[in-house]
């Protein structure tokens, strides 16, 4: 094989050598890419304007309304605050951790006593969420909040019948904190 063949073999290896790298790289850049924007950001937390916050469209506002005016009859007379959100998804977070953020952005339950709950539902992950405020942890306790999810709201949900399934967790929710022994709340001048 002469010198004159040799160099330029050996430059076509070089050109498909450097060529495959760059090519590796690329798709090692566009890999971890699509990584990180998987992994996202948390969702941001809504602004609290109403008990009852639906970015689902899932409740109509008949439900909406019908819903809210519990919450609000039940915080005027025990002075307890219950809130429900709805969400598309919690995701990268887990419900929980969510749950703990939107907790302790709206401040739900008066202070020194904290008698607020949260209702999460995170509908296209298919789960749920009820968190508890301690003075509130007697009555509705971490079991009987899955007991109120995966008895009464999750067989509502299968059904299809998705206000329902909310409005009768949260109508258990009451029930079980009516006998709650709360301080009164505050009278209205």
């Amino acid at each position: 094989m002469s010198p004159k063949l040799a160099i330029p073999a050996l430059a076509g290896i070089q050109a498909f050598t450097r060529t495959a790298f760059a090519l590796v790289l690329v798709f090692g850049l566009l890999l971890a890419s699509a990584g990180h924007a998987a992994e996202g950001d948390p969702i941001p937390v809504p602004p609290l304007k109403h008990r009852v916050t639906d970015q689902t469209g899932s409740l109509s506002s008949a439900d909406e309304s019908r819903i809210e005016g519990k919450l609000r009859a039940f915080e005027s007379a025990k002075g307890a605050q219950i809130a429900v959100l709805v969400v598309p998804t919690t995701k990268p977070e887990a419900i929980f951790d969510f749950s703990l953020r939107v907790a302790e952005a709206w401040k739900l339950g008066r202070k020194g006593v904290d008698d607020g709950v949260l209702f999460v539902v995170a509908k296209n992950d298919r789960k749920m969420q009820i968190l508890v405020g301690p003075g509130l942890q007697g009555s509705l306790t971490d079991a009987m909040s899955k007991r109120i999810i995966g008895e009464i709201v999750a067989p509502r949900f299968r059904a299809g019948d998705f206000a329902g399934g909310i409005e009768q967790g949260v109508d258990k929710i009451v029930g079980l904190l009516q006998g709650e022994a709360l301080p009164p709340p505050p009278q209205k001048k």
